[in-house]
């Protein structure tokens, strides 16, 4: 025929001749060799992340070789540099399912290759919680399950578990930050405000933010009430007798500044039902009492 299919089994150069005759003359010759190069063919391989989290940026990479010409490809994603070289660089916007392609050719001639690398695109929490608050203790919780956690509450105070309940020691404005993962790895933050309104006064005492005691007490004929506060805030002091009825406001509530206050109180003074009085607290919107005895009332 005037045409063949030639196997080459080996690299380098090889070459090709025609022998060529005429039947009815007995006519013949050979042709010119043909030179042939025969060289490696491109592999294509793909080397890289298969599994990431969206908003990634991930190098993929190839076997580099000279007089080479890579041509890169994604879907789901977007070849931000490295276009005809051996590493290109991918961002991945969407989670789902995305695709990593190469056209492999060597230059001057005909060979290439392709390939195809599927790659999982994981989506990232959005580490949103809600928060519910009660006798100075907050819950939080996150808007999505199975996540890995690490929360910062604000006060210098931290924590691991998925859904903690943190107690503040005073009221306040405290920034909370969430660290959430999950369970392929990808994460995010967030931090909220939260107005913290519900410690009480007990904690205050507790934490020795505030003093509040009477003395002599029990006593005779009068006492002191001593109250001592580490920071500026509105306070009012008042005294009941154990009917219930209000006998005595020792302080308005007003803004009073740090430090230590003290009121006295006469019992003769008032006409109270008996000898034991009920001295009323007020910080903010919050009440603790103290119970005051006078001696043979």
């Amino acid at each position: 025929t005037s045409s063949i299919v030639v196997a080459w089994g080996f690299l380098g150069t090889g070459s090709v001749r025609v022998f060529d005759s005429v039947n009815t003359t007995g006519c013949s010759g050979f042709s010119l060799p043909l030179v042939v190069t025969v060289t490696d063919k491109p592999t294509a391989i793909i080397s890289g992340a298969n599994s990431l989290c969206a908003d990634a940026i991930t190098n993929y990479g190839t076997i580099p070789a000279a007089n080479k010409f890579y041509m890169w490809g994604a879907l789901g994603g977007t070849v931000i540099s490295g276009q005809g070289t051996s590493m290109a660089t991918i961002s991945w916007d969407v989670p789902g399912t995305g695709y990593v392609y190469l056209y492999d050719s060597l230059l001057g001639s005909s060979c290439a290759a392709y390939a195809v690398k599927e790659v999982a695109v994981n989506p990232n929490p959005t580490a949103i919680f809600t928060t519910s608050q009660s006798m100075g203790a907050v819950t939080f919780t996150p808007s999505e399950p199975n996540l890995q956690c690490k929360w910062y509450f604000g006060d210098g105070d931290s924590s691991t578990q998925y859904s903690p309940t943190h107690s503040y020691a005073s009221n306040g404005t405290y920034t909370v930050t969430l660290l959430a993962k999950t369970l392929k790895g990808c994460g995010n933050t967030t931090s909220t405000d939260v107005n913290m309104t519900t410690v009480s006064i007990s904690k205050y005492i507790a934490s020795g933010r505030i003093s509040f005691t009477a003395y002599p007490n029990p006593f005779i004929g009068s006492s002191t009430i001593s109250l001592t506060t580490t920071e500026t805030q509105e306070i009012g002091l008042d005294i009941y007798d154990m009917s219930g009825r209000l006998i005595s406001t020792l302080a308005e509530p007003k803004v009073t500044a740090a430090g230590t206050h003290e009121y006295p109180f006469v019992s003769g003074d008032y006409n109270a039902s008996s000898g034991i009085y009920l001295v009323r607290l007020k910080v903010g919107d919050q009440y603790q009492y103290l119970k005051l005895v006078e001696i043979g009332k």
